[in-house]
């Protein structure tokens, strides 16, 4: 969880950079042109479909990077990093073949991105806290150790102080 947490923030600055370097010309007075549903079309991409790509795209790397360091394991890294990727490099290369076709076609190629990517991350914000519940406990299995009074998983052992849990029946 904290790797999608920190992989979002990340997204989501490199997201504004892109929404003020996108409009930027509009601030300083000149007219960019285009239609009225063209704009329409490139301000919803812009402020929230590109915004949610790449907080996804951030969030899915991020998440699997920080799996792979917990497990240790590289099958860890497949799903999250592989779609992560893919869709970082194919949402590109897919709105640069559609911007000819204008900005509404490429709007529905990052909805579409945008939906797998959302497909994708459920997944992993899955196994995420699959991975924070192991780490934990479950939610009713908690115990409070009675010398540092911290959360603790149940175990002979608290697993903050060392100090030996009291064992319930």
């Amino acid at each position: 969880m904290d790797g999608m947490a920190l992989g979002a923030a990340a997204g989501g600055g490199f997201a504004t950079g892109g929404v003020i370097v996108y409009v930027w010309p509009l601030i300083v007075g000149s007219n960019p042109g285009g239609g009225v549903s063209d704009w329409t079309a490139a301000l919803i991409a812009l402020v929230l479909v590109r915004p949610l790509i790449f907080v996804l795209i951030a969030s899915l790397v991020a998440a699997a990077l920080w799996h792979y360091a917990l497990t240790q394991r590289s099958r860890d890294l497949a799903i999250p990093l592989v779609g992560g990727l893919i869709a970082a490099i194919g949402g590109s290369f897919g709105a640069l073949l559609l911007a000819r076709f204008g900005t509404v076609v490429e709007l529905l190629w990052h909805a579409l991105v945008l939906l797998a990517l959302s497909l994708v991350g459920r997944s992993v914000l899955h196994r995420a806290l699959n991975q924070d519940r192991r780490a934990v406990g479950v939610a009713g299995q908690r115990l409070v150790c009675p010398n540092c009074r911290r959360v603790t998983p149940p175990g002979s052992f608290c697993s903050n102080c060392g100090h030996p849990l009291l064992s319930i029946p």
